[in-house]
């Protein structure tokens, strides 16, 4: 017996289809709001930060070791990323399509991982410029959740 979800779609169906938006979203975007914990004193503390997919679409980032979001991770790996489409207007706002992706960022070494942030951002570097950048690292999630429903929003 299946469970009946909105038009006609099960479950397990309906969850696949959410999984497949959030994924086309997340490959889509190329910034969204990154939610990290204050160091210090575990407030809220939100940022814009650039984004790319790895291949199992896990969101790839590229911090300077002087942002603030970059010093948060250090003491606190949890992160929220808000995304929705680049470019979109609505007169209610709450009517754009969006997805909040939370979990755990992890440092990355991989080069495929920096191949990646860097052909979808070929303005980033990964080298100390004249604006006094730090060096840089890619983090990555591990595991998306869809918000609420503490359910997987990865590749499925």
């Amino acid at each position: 017996m299946s469970e009946e979800y909105e038009a006609g779609h099960t479950v397990q169906q309906s969850r696949r289809r959410q999984a497949q938006f959030c994924r086309r979203m997340l490959r889509a975007v190329h910034h969204g709001a990154l939610g990290t914990v204050m160091k210090g004193n575990d407030a809220p503390y939100v940022s814009l930060a650039s984004v790319a997919t790895d291949h199992d679409s896990s969101p790839l980032f590229l911090f300077s070791t002087l942002a603030a979001h970059t010093i948060n991770l250090g003491a606190n790996p949890q992160v929220a990323l808000l995304i929705m489409p680049e470019g979109t207007v609505a007169h209610t706002p709450q009517t754009i399509p969006r997805v909040t992706i939370m979990g755990r960022i992890t440092a990355s070494l991989t080069p495929r991982h920096r191949h990646r942030f860097l052909a979808r951002h070929p303005g980033a570097t990964d080298s100390p410029g004249p604006r006094g950048w730090g060096r840089f690292w890619f983090r990555r999630r591990r595991r998306n959740t869809w918000p609420g429903r503490n359910r997987p929003c990865a590749p499925g």
